[in-house]
């Protein structure tokens, strides 16, 4: 029996405050066990929801790894900053009117909001205390941007202010936008939760036969819980280490997200399906295939279709990684972390893992994306649904999600009308920080006394 979206999937404000685990989870949650902003030989993992958002008074929406119940085209060209933005780089190399207050030695760049001036104050404070070069937030209020700042360096070298409108990695964060176009072709009766992925899927093993049978039985609704069967910790986790993709497949270039699937295709499974809960990059570029299937168009071309299009909404697009490859206007990634340059299978050098250890257009809907901030916040504002405790979730009253790559971290908070993003270009420092932002943005927002 197909299994459609009812009225008991919604949930009420109510319910919200009942749901869920301890505060402390929050942002943590959001990053995987292993993502400690430490450098080692190999990327650590993204950080992304855990295998479900969790819905409390304090935590709504947020990641948390207490609650375990549970491609697409690559666009390198120009994006129009189209829709609500209120900042044309006016103030670029100054702190702008209203924010000469704050000390900082930071430039601010963008349009000044007196009323939100508190909001300075937060990223000013966020990136003295963590030593960060480069950040951005927006704020978007009934779905209207209202502000649009950025913070510090657009160079390596710190000559030039960063531009407010630049691009940033949000990692997975594109996992909000890949639940939304999931759960609106249940809702619309074009898939059901039950479903199962790999007649899906227009990809087979390398030999042709599946090395588990048991993905066969993988449905829709164990990956959107994180719950198909693979653990990251006891697998190759080919999208952190496309090298082993290359080298097993030999690929003569590093790996597509199909060789990603081929590759896995041909790997056991660690549980059995829907027995366990296990944060799985992997799961969500299956979940972006099953949207190409189902839709006959691409993951990132059905996203514009459906929720960026009919919203106004440019500057959310899938990121390349190599420098010379990126969008004209995306910032520089600070990164310490090393990695085997998998564009170069026969250069035993390290590199940043940033620019020469992940390939981001594998990543696709599962943290693919690179966004202008005045683009996040309006596309999250905009979103119908939410995965979570392993029910949907239509339009909570409250969305907490983080994501990172190696050299970027990105936040973003939808409360009531109010929706914040925050992204900045690294990752290298300690977790404690990443919990930290979740109650500086809160309390933020509870500072504002009247909304512009």
């Amino acid at each position: 029996m197909r299994r459609s979206l009812t009225e008991s999937d919604s949930i009420s404000r109510r319910q919200l405050l009942v749901l869920g685990a301890a505060t402390a989870g929050g942002v943590a949650g959001c990053l995987g066990s292993d993502d400690t902003g430490q450098s080692d030989d190999t990327p650590t993992e993204d950080a992304g929801s855990d295998p479900t958002a969790t819905l409390t008074e304090t935590e709504e929406g947020s990641a948390t790894p207490t609650d375990t119940a549970s491609g697409g085209s690559d666009s390198d060209g120009s994006t129009d900053s189209d829709g609500d933005d209120p900042a044309d780089g006016s103030g670029e190399g100054s702190h702008g009117d209203g924010a000469d207050s704050i000390d900082t030695d930071l430039p601010i760049t963008g349009e000044a909001v007196p009323e939100l001036q508190v909001f300075d104050e937060l990223m000013v404070q966020f990136m003295t205390d963590l030593d960060i070069s480069t950040g951005a937030l927006s704020i978007a209020h009934e779905g209207d941007v209202i502000f649009q700042r950025g913070y510090g360096w657009g160079d390596r070298e710190r000559t030039l202010p960063v531009d407010p409108d630049a691009f940033f990695r949000i990692g997975s964060i594109s996992k909000l936008f890949t639940m939304d176009a999931i759960l609106r072709l249940v809702d619309d009766g074009d898939l059901a939760l039950a479903d199962r992925v790999y007649p899906l899927l227009d990809v087979e093993p390398p030999g042709g036969e599946l090395a588990d049978e048991r993905i066969r039985d993988v449905t829709v609704e164990h990956l959107l819980s994180h719950a198909g069967g693979w653990d990251r910790s006891r697998h190759a986790n080919p999208l952190y280490n496309p090298l082993v993709v290359t080298e097993t497949l030999e690929l003569d270039g590093p790996p597509a997200k199909e060789d990603i699937v081929r590759y896995m295709l041909d790997q056991p499974l660690q549980f059995e399906p829907g027995t366990d809960s296990v944060y799985s990059n992997f799961g969500y570029v299956l979940l972006g295939m099953v949207i190409e299937s189902v839709t006959g168009r691409s993951y990132q071309e059905h996203l514009e279709a459906t929720l960026f299009d009919p919203t106004g909404i440019g500057g959310i697009e899938l990121g390349r990684t190599r420098p010379e490859n990126r969008h004209p206007d995306e910032i520089w990634y600070e990164d310490d972390e090393r990695c085997p340059n998998v564009f170069e299978g026969d250069d035993e050098r390290s590199y940043e893992c940033a620019s020469h250890g992940i390939v981001l257009q594998t990543f696709d809907a599962a943290g693919g994306h690179i966004a202008r901030s005045h683009a996040l916040v309006r596309a999250v504002a905009e979103l119908d649904w939410l995965w979570t405790g392993g029910e949907a979730h239509r339009s909570p009253e409250v969305i907490r999600f983080a994501g990172s790559h190696p050299g970027s971290f990105a936040y973003t908070e939808r409360r009531g009308e109010v929706t914040v993003g925050v992204m900045v270009n690294t990752r290298d420092i300690p977790l404690g920080p990443y919990l930290d932002i979740q109650q500086r943005v809160d309390d933020a927002i509870a500072d504002v006394e009247e909304w512009p």
